[in-house]
């Protein structure tokens, strides 16, 4: 308390604030410690210079790295260094078995296996293998990878525009002798010094370097330096960091007794990275065999119920309609194909199963009538209506349809209208998979129905219809041969509705996540 009323009585004495009176403070405790520093010859207080003396600790760092600045130059943004980095820790037999699961995956497919069993498999081999690699190898790896970004970084720093601010004739890369230094103006190379700090202060002196200049040589043929002429350099780089003197002279020039550099932001740990990458690539491949496996599965049962010609059961809830949102990374029409297929078939059920249904459920006498027999018919029915009336409310002027592509077409002037956009897509997908989901569980059990019928019409005596004699004499058609129709045309179309209801699953698992 004393000393701020102090404080506040000198500063009124001298004219000036408390704040300033605290600021002229600290800046003479700044001078001091360039004063003390064994690095005070860098820097002139006075004349507010750096001296001959630090464009010298430069151009020692601009020599020895001179071959480091062109040979390192693009490891940071190569993955084949990352890739390099990662082989050298990690055991040879893991990088082997995740490199073969994407083959392994195939070879399954190609021996029948179902393509998503194959996929769980590599998958959750996968994850076995790189959550198995040890924590001390993973933070080595973590370590080596930073530390070498670190070092490139160090090697880019444009040492000749800061050392042809001392006033030298200095030629680029040529450092076969030291030229001669004039002092140069702090306020011109304050800016520089800030850059040497962000770049610098990221290298750790203790690190493994051996390592580090080892893996480098794994990814080029040829020596960056030698490792007893960086140590050199190092222990230079150390001194000049921990005694802060660069801090100390941008303090001074730029008056300013508080400002300090914030170290870089540390990217994702090259480990993770390495993983996720890996983990796409294979993600890409299982992909593309549950695909084309699906697609083989369900084009051959598409044709098998549908013939050649294309199916056409929606208009507007359709692939190619939701290409265009696909294409803004949104979520398309996602379950279009699925809900395509049953629009169709609810159509032929109209036509060609519905009219054997209604007369098991009137003219045939059960022992055990089937519960929900007549409700599944009646289900369907409505069903049908629902995925129209769905269908026919996307058209571009349709009930919901409307505002969909008129929100749509604002992404571009409002980015609000992506998520909105998003949204609205996911409520309708979900709609549509309920539709689908609806559609599959019914018809599953009116085949089982229509089944249970046809194997009860040939067993002797029958225990479920009762009056199969009587049913020949009204039926429209030779029964037999009835029932084999229907089966034929519900059995394949069950057995695609339990692939697609399965991907539409998939589908949304992947699409649920995702936010724009």
């Amino acid at each position: 308390m004393m000393l701020s009323l102090f404080e506040n009585f000198l500063a009124l004495l001298l004219g000036t604030s408390p704040a300033e009176l605290s600021k002229r403070r600290a800046l003479q405790k700044v001078k001091r410690a360039i004063r003390v520093s064994r690095h005070r010859r860098f820097y002139k207080i006075r004349k507010q210079e750096l001296n001959p003396a630090a464009a010298k600790f430069f151009f020692a760092l601009y020599r020895g790295l001179s071959l480091a600045q062109v040979s390192w130059r693009g490891a940071s943004s190569s993955p084949l260094f990352r890739d390099a980095v990662i082989r050298h820790f990690v055991e040879p037999g893991v990088l082997a078995r995740l490199e073969c699961l994407a083959g392994e995956a195939r070879e399954a497919v190609d021996r029948q296996v179902n393509a998503r069993d194959a996929a769980r498999n590599a998958r959750e081999q996968f994850k076995a293998l790189t959550q198995g690699i040890d924590k001390r190898i993973a933070s080595e790896i973590n370590g080596c990878y930073r530390q070498a970004i670190a070092f490139e970084h160090l090697a880019a720093f444009d040492y000749y525009l800061l050392l042809r601010k001392f006033g030298s004739p200095l030629q680029e890369h040529v450092t076969t002798a030291e030229p001669a230094f004039r002092p140069a103006k702090g306020s011109a190379v304050c800016g520089d010094l800030k850059d040497f700090l962000y770049v610098s202060i990221g290298i750790e002196p203790k690190q493994d370097w051996e390592t580090i200049f080892t893996v480098f040589k794994e990814w080029k043929s040829g020596d960056v330096m030698r490792l007893d002429q960086w140590y050199r350099l190092l222990q230079q780089l150390q001194d000049a960091n921990h005694s802060a003197i660069f801090e100390l002279i941008i303090r001074e020039i730029e008056r300013d007794p508080d400002w300090t550099i914030k170290p870089p932001r540390e990217g994702e740990p090259a480990l993770n990275v390495w993983i996720e990458t890996r983990r796409k690539e294979l993600e890409a491949t299982l992909d593309q065999l549950v695909r084309t496996q699906w697609n083989n599965q369900v084009g051959r049962l598409a044709r098998q119920i549908f013939g050649e010609a294309p199916v056409q059961g929606l208009s507007y809830y359709t692939q190619e309609a939701g290409a265009p949102f696909a294409g803004r990374g949104l979520p398309g029409f996602i379950h279009a194909e699925g809900l395509n297929y049953l629009a169709a078939f609810m159509d032929i059920f109209e036509r060609e199963i519905r009219e054997l249904c209604e007369f098991l459920i009137i003219r045939a006498i059960w022992s055990v009538m089937p519960r929900s027999f007549s409700d599944q018919c009646i289900f369907l029915a409505e069903l049908k209506q629902n995925v129209a009336e769905f269908d026919a409310a996307l058209k571009p002027d349709g009930a919901r349809g409307f505002k969909l592509y008129q929100a749509f077409a604002r992404i571009g002037r409002d980015r609000m209208m992506l998520r909105s956009v998003g949204d609205n897509l996911r409520i309708i997908n979900d709609e549509a998979r309920n539709f689908l989901i609806q559609g599959s569980q019914t018809l599953a059990a009116i085949q089982k129905n229509i089944e249970d019928a046809k194997k009860d019409y040939t067993q002797q005596p029958p225990l479920l219809i009762l009056n199969w004699e009587a049913l020949e004499q009204a039926s429209p058609l030779p029964l037999a041969a009835w029932l084999n129709t229907v089966s034929e045309k519900l059995t394949p179309f069950t057995a695609m509705m339990n692939i697609l209801v399965e991907d539409s699953t998939a589908a949304s698992n992947r699409e649920s996540p995702a936010s724009p």
